[in-house]
């Protein structure tokens, strides 16, 4: 049994009153319940029920450990629950994909399945994927209409420059480096860096329609930069160009989003 089953027997127990009401509402037997809120028990060292033959009661100071449990139980089925649909978790994604910390959480799940998506958002709205995954300048922005937020985190950035640009052989740089005497490209579809990066260019950038024409026009002239989440170093590389450090780079803001709960 998954741990995360264990811990909604516990959360089942506590809500029904005892192990078999908690049976009968999971649709399972007795004694199956008994050994997951004992295997609980054990992995945390304490008893978290005091059995009788009227039910099951929370013993003192178990309740706080109840609540914790409730919300990893409720933070699980809300990030992986697809509304029964078949299938995989389909999460639709623009350009960068999962960061280590999303991923950690979605391997600990059921199955799941990337998509990629021109507007993840309005896929999701659509009902084509259970997911979307997008990256935004900052928290302060809304969530879209018709949607949950799932997770939010930072991601940092790095800056992609031409492999023929005069800092390209350097592991780390600093944005008022590149800006002096180069050219940024900015990328419309993903808009989330500013024309000005920030106070720290005052011309006009290179302006593309989409993330992999962004790519391009930075291999196609050696004094080309952008700016870019870290997960797109690792989803995106062309033999043209060199992911660089860059530590004075604002981080970007990454959410997966759900579908917005249906009313009842």
């Amino acid at each position: 049994m998954a741990e995360i089953e264990r811990l909604r027997y516990v959360v089942t127990v506590a809500r029904a009153g005892g192990i078999s009401a908690a049976a009968r509402a999971l649709g399972v037997s007795q004694p199956t319940v008994s050994r997951a809120v004992a295997d609980v028990e054990r992995a945390l060292g304490a008893p978290l029920f005091d059995r009788r033959s009227t039910g099951a009661r929370l013993v003192p100071g178990a309740a706080e450990l109840l609540v914790g449990i409730g919300r990893i139980v409720d933070g699980y089925d809300e990030l992986f629950g697809t509304g029964g649909s078949d299938g995989p978790l389909t999460i639709g994604y623009a350009w960068g994909g999962l960061t280590p910390k999303l991923e950690r959480a979605l391997d600990a799940g059921p199955s799941y399945e990337l998509r990629h998506a021109v507007d993840p958002v309005g896929e999701l709205v659509h009902g084509r994927v259970d997911r979307a995954l997008i990256r935004i300048p900052s928290p302060d922005v809304p969530v879209p209409a018709h949607t949950t937020l799932l997770v939010e985190e930072s991601e940092r950035r790095v800056v992609l420059v031409n492999a023929r640009h005069r800092l390209a052989d350097r592991e780390s740089v600093a944005l008022a480096e590149l800006c002096a005497d180069s050219t940024p490209v900015l990328s419309e579809g993903a808009g989330t860096v500013p024309h000005d990066l920030w106070g720290a260019f005052d011309g006009e950038p290179v302006v593309v329609p989409d993330p992999l024409t962004w790519l391009n026009a930075i291999a196609a002239v050696s004094d080309r930069f952008g700016v870019t989440s870290v997960s797109t170093a690792e989803f995106h590389i062309h033999p043209r160009t060199v992911y660089l450090q860059c530590p004075d780079l604002p981080p970007v803001t990454v959410r997966l989003l759900g579908p917005a709960p249906r009313l009842r």
